[in-house]
């Protein structure tokens, strides 16, 4: 077969055809799948073409040669389903000639508007060779409320490779914990290596008897803070995860039930660790648990001037985040007054407050 999958639709939903144009073809298959038979021939790392036809022939008085080709060398026929689509003379040949063909078992349905069976033609979305049907072909449903489109895109894909979908499902989600435990990771390495910097900066200044005193601050403070962070990630009983394996959000919350009752004689520290754990909570996409966790770290009482403008800058990338441009503005003014007073702040963090308040105040 020349393609894996020929989508039908009409071009009043052209939008939902690029999408699932795009989600196939650039999905990339499990190994393990590799190798597999499939209705389009052998399985390898990506799918064949999907074919979808540009605009709906309104000027032909039946379906062109090249359509009808198409069709011929497609594995499956996928029906985007609306009352557009229901209405469509063109997306009812296109069934009705896969069905000619003698591959009715191949056809799939994604429905993305309206309702099955509804027997009323403004909101019925399959089209009448559906519905004259014996068995109507399997359906994914991309509604909001139903499944949803990951949860419609695998079940397509299923289809497709002639799959189970719980097989797929479950390749797919413990592909996004593996993600989401690299990103987490990934801050937590990427914390360690800034801190690392910071403390031998100021190891080497050769500055007044504040300077040294700040420096041997710092380095407790990163080294407290490695402890701390060494305890979050060491789990001795997998048992404790809620799911088979333990995942980033699960290590992350533990580090932040770990904050909110330990640390209170060193604020400093209390306080580092809640902008690094919200800012972790934010590269998990959480954006509302890590505006919550970053407002509890400036309770935290201190006297570090360059911990309190990392935690504004944090609060304003927050507030940018969920839209609440205003409020970040203010809060990254804040953090910019007192670079002054953070006298060994870094280029790094000024870089940061200047670049987010520019970037909120271009937003309003």
């Amino acid at each position: 077969m020349r393609y894996s999958t020929f989508i039908s639709y009409n071009h009043r939903d052209r939008a939902w055809a690029s999408w699932l144009h795009r989600a196939l073809e650039t999905w990339r298959v499990p190994k393990r799948l590799h190798g597999r038979d499939a209705p389009f021939g052998r399985i390898g790392e990506r799918l064949p073409p999907v074919f979808r036809d540009r605009e709906e022939l309104a000027t032909s008085a039946d379906l062109a040669e090249s359509v009808k080709q198409a069709l011929a060398e497609a594995a499956t026929l996928v029906v985007i389903c609306s009352p557009n689509s229901a209405k469509s003379r063109w997306v009812d040949e296109e069934v009705r000639a896969f069905i000619a063909m003698g591959r009715q078992d191949r056809i799939r349905l994604v429905i993305v508007d309206g309702e099955p069976h509804s027997g009323d033609p403004a909101t019925e979305c399959l089209p009448p060779a559906i519905l004259e049907m014996a068995s109507e072909p399997l359906a994914a449903d991309a509604r909001r409320g139903q499944d949803g489109r990951s949860a419609a895109k695998l079940k397509l894909l299923a289809g497709i490779l002639d799959v189970p979908y719980d097989e797929l499902r479950q390749r797919e989600t413990a592909r996004r914990q593996r993600r989401l435990t690299l990103i987490a990771i990934a801050s937590f390495i990427g914390f360690l290596a800034m801190g690392g910097l910071a403390v031998y900066a100021l190891i080497t200044r050769n500055e007044a008897v504040r300077q040294h005193e700040l420096a041997q601050q710092r380095t407790l403070t990163s080294e407290r803070t490695l402890e701390f962070m060494t305890g979050m990630f060491r789990v001795s009983d997998p048992s404790e995860a809620r799911g088979e394996t333990i995942t980033a959000r699960e290590i992350v919350d533990r580090g932040a039930a770990m904050l909110e009752r330990g640390l209170d004689d060193e604020p400093a520290v209390k306080a580092e660790l809640g902008i690094t754990l919200s800012e972790v909570y934010g590269a998990l996409g959480l954006y509302r648990r890590s505006d919550e966790l970053i407002r509890q770290s400036l309770a935290v009482r201190h006297d570090q001037p360059e911990i309190r403008a990392r935690q504004l800058a944090a609060l304003g990338e927050s507030q940018s985040r969920l839209g609440e441009y205003d409020a970040a503005i203010r809060n990254f003014s804040r953090a910019a007054q007192m670079l002054p007073e953070a006298r060994i702040a870094t280029p790094g963090l000024r870089a940061r407050i200047l670049a987010g308040l520019g970037q909120a105040q271009s937003a309003v």
